[in-house]
Order: structure tokens, then sequence, then C-alpha cells
């Protein structure tokens, strides 16, 4: 995912070229087709035939993969150990009056659009 979103790559012998600079054991084509053939199921990409060649295009910027896989970990965290899980993540922030403030106003907020599906996904 790292190369199709810094370079903008679309095609697997692209992605599989990129990858291959820099490994000292290159992966087959095949192996990044199967890959980038998972990632189209998990909706992480999607993809269009043009002749006898694949073009993927990713469905989330690196951002919103981000914040999907950081809001499924808490969740999954918050569901193991609770609150002491909350206090453990809470005490790791940097907080600041700001931070306070914007926690404040997203604990008295309606659930946003999209949030109770994080698990969905998270086997990714």
């Amino acid at each position: 995912m790292q190369v199709i979103w810094r370079e903008r790559l679309r095609t697997v012998a692209e992605v599989t070229d990129r990858i291959n600079e820099s490994r000292a054991q290159p992966l087959d084509y095949r192996t990044v087709l199967t890959v980038m053939s998972r990632l189209t199921k998990k909706k992480l990409l999607r993809h269009r035939r043009q002749g006898n060649t694949y073009h993927f295009t990713v469905t989330l910027s690196e951002e919103e993969f981000g914040a999907r896989q950081s809001a499924s970990a808490v969740a999954e965290l918050v569901d193991r150990y609770g609150e002491p899980a909350l206090v453990g993540i809470l005490d790791q922030l940097a907080v600041t009056p700001d931070a306070i403030s914007r926690l404040t106003a997203l604990l008295g907020s309606e659930p946003r659009p999209g949030t109770d599906k994080v698990r969905e996904d998270e086997d990714l």
C-alpha cells in the first residue's frame, strides 16, 4: 500500500518492479498479484481490466486507512480491557487544553457515521 499511495502506481507489474528495486530476493509477480487481489477483496483497492492488464486504484487515503486502523485497535483494546485501556491511552497523549476541549466535544457529540462499523475490516 505504501508504494501505491506514495507513487500512485496502478499495475501489478509497476508495483512489483518498484518493490523489487530494494529487495535482495525479488518477489514474484504472482505474489504481488495475490496480495493486491486480497486488498481488493478487503475493499482497500479496486481494479478495472484494460486489455490484459489490471489497473488498481486505492479506495482510502493513507490518512483514512490510518484512522480506520487506529479506531479498530482502540475498539479492540477497550472491548478487552475497558476503562483501564482508555486511561492508558489518555496517559500516552500529550494532553493540552486544546486536546481536552476536542475530546470533550467528541464525547458529547453524536456518533460519527461509520464508527459503529469499525470492526468489519478488523483482519486487515
